[in-house]
């Protein structure tokens, strides 16, 4: 990975933002240059208007070898009587456990801090400081976690990518109830007092498993009804229904519609359409195409439109006369008129706009 590409992913925690490289360009540069060998960092920060600290912090975190090794010349040309920098054994020792934590788990700084009772800013400046390697490594699969983010996996944050327990502990109930029951998720939502959208909202983004589970049982069922109806077979006409409608069957075999077949024998013309389009689909059929109208302009329509307002679509059509007198004339509505004419009969109604 290159340089640009970490600073640019990291930011101000681990990278410099062009304006602090560019106020201390100067001091950095004074500490690279053999001529301010005799000068300490504190010396080379006032000449420049930074603090001691400051400066430190600075090229300790993005320049620590430049440091080392300005220390080490120091020592060797007899200008610092203090030994070579870097940790003390006691410090890396306190620290040791926690930093061996971070490379090898995926957990934030924050909880492996709170684990071994270390200060969070101590620990991550201690790992920016001395371990630079793992907060490389990091960053890293930080990085390749933005293009996985896989559920339960690390996050581009370094958190893993999970819910919060808060807003897990809000859903465990409904979860559990989505699990084990055929409620609707409206339904769940009004039994365990949540907002149903949220809740949705949270199934997709963390529930998918559960989802498929119960998209898969609805499907099973689905085709387990459907085979068992299949098998059933003649057995699912009961004989009180066939005795029932097959005469009202026989009638619209004879060329009448459901309606004067089920007003004649006092039947429901719902119920007996249902009735035949579930058990005689054949009949539906053959009756559905029965009642189709072939139109001179290419276009259908039922025999029941046809016989409302087909004459007077043929006098539209042959005559010159307004479409709402013949509407009135008819006694139909103009709009649901016009409506037909549009579907049935656009060349005609083209024609008529064009004369106009």
């Amino acid at each position: 990975m290159s340089d640009e590409r970490l600073m640019q992913f990291i930011g101000t925690r681990f990278g410099q933002r062009p304006e602090t490289r560019e106020r201390y360009a100067k001091a950095v540069q004074a500490c690279k240059d053999i001529d301010y060998l005799d000068m300490t960092i504190a010396g080379i920060a006032r000449m420049f208007g930074h603090t001691d600290q400051c400066l430190r912090n600075h090229l300790q975190r993005h320049y620590p070898e430049l440091l080392e090794k300005r220390n080490l010349i120091r020592v060797q040309l007899g200008l610092s009587k203090r030994p070579p920098r870097g940790v003390s054994s006691s410090t890396a020792a306190k620290y040791a456990p926690a930093v061996e934590m971070l490379r090898t788990t995926d957990l934030t700084i924050s909880e492996v801090a709170e684990r071994f009772g270390l200060e969070k800013d101590s620990l991550q400046h201690h790992v920016l400081y001395h371990h630079r390697d793992v907060a490389r490594q990091r960053i890293e699969k930080r990085l390749q976690a933005l293009d996985r983010r896989a559920t339960g996996g690390m996050s581009g944050t370094g958190r893993p990518n999970a819910p919060r327990k808060a807003t897990e502990e809000l859903y465990t109930e409904a979860v559990e109830m989505y699990r084990t029951t055929d409620l609707t998720v409206p339904e769940i939502a009004l039994k365990c007092g949540v907002m149903a959208h949220n809740f949705q909202t949270y199934l997709q983004r963390w529930c998918r498993s559960d989802i498929e589970v119960r998209r898969k049982l609805r499907q099973e069922k689905v085709e387990r009804q459907e085979q068992e109806r299949a098998e059933m077979g003649d057995r699912s006409r009961s004989a009180r229904a066939r005795q029932r409608y097959m005469p009202a069957v026989k009638l619209i075999e004879e060329g009448a519609t459901y309606e004067e077949a089920a007003e004649k024998l006092g039947l429901s013309a719902e119920n007996l359409y249902r009735w035949v389009r579930e058990y005689l689909p054949e009949i539906h059929r053959q009756e559905h195409q029965n009642q189709i109208v072939q139109l001179p302009e290419g276009t259908t329509c039922t025999k029941k439109s046809w016989a409302l307002f087909g004459e007077a679509a043929t006098v539209f059509c042959e005559t010159d006369e307004s479409m709402n007198s013949i509407a009135r004339r008819f006694g139909l509505s103009p709009t649901s008129f016009s409506h037909f004419l549009a579907r049935k009969f656009p060349q005609a109604v083209a024609r008529r706009k064009a004369s106009h």
